[in-house]
């Protein structure tokens, strides 16, 4: 979604996925291409990706693929109330996407579950922000103070928080160029 948006080159869910490290389980192997890590030969934290780990980090994966994007982080810890996760997003510019990373769980109603969940915001309003979950394509609205209390549950070593795509420079005054007057 976020490359669609920049007119930028597709690449396929398993290569984004592979680059990032995706745990899956055993069970799941059959629907790739390739094999990914499983639990057993993956680490203990759960299943996902592991944009936290050097090897995995999203930065260099952007850079790798050439991709005129640059990231930058706020972890959860660094968001202290739901006012100010609300001015945040809603002070992000018309060029940045934000990925909500969280526990997914917890908005789910299974705050048991130790999943992470990355959604796409769509939407920043006065009560409530939207996201788009790529996993179904469906848009979901909740209380900015539902979305920070699950990004705490997920916490720093997890990478909660928000992650924040900005087209670069290069591509600002490329798109500029080819924009129909």
């Amino acid at each position: 979604m976020v490359f669609n948006r920049h007119g930028l080159k597709r690449f396929s869910q398993e290569r984004i996925a592979k680059r990032l490290g995706l745990i899956v389980p055993r069970s799941s192997l059959k629907d790739f291409s390739y094999r990914p890590l499983t639990q057993r030969n993956g680490r203990e934290g759960g299943y996902g990706v592991q944009c936290d780990e050097e090897e995995f980090n999203l930065p260099d994966a952007l850079r790798d693929w050439q991709l005129p994007l640059s990231v930058r982080f706020k972890l959860a810890s660094q968001i202290h109330t739901a006012t100010q996760l609300r001015e945040t997003l809603q002070r992000l510019r018309k060029t940045e996407d934000c990925l909500l990373v969280h526990r997914g769980g917890h908005l789910a109603g299974q705050p048991q579950a130790r999943s992470g969940h990355c959604v796409l915001l769509s939407a920043a309003g006065p009560h409530h922000l939207t996201y788009i979950d790529p996993g179904n394509g469906c848009f979901y609205q909740v209380s900015y103070t539902q979305m920070l209390q699950a990004m705490h549950r997920h916490g720093d070593d997890a990478q909660a928080g928000l992650w924040i795509l900005r087209a670069c420079e290069s591509m600002t005054r490329l798109q500029k160029k080819t924009a129909p007057a």
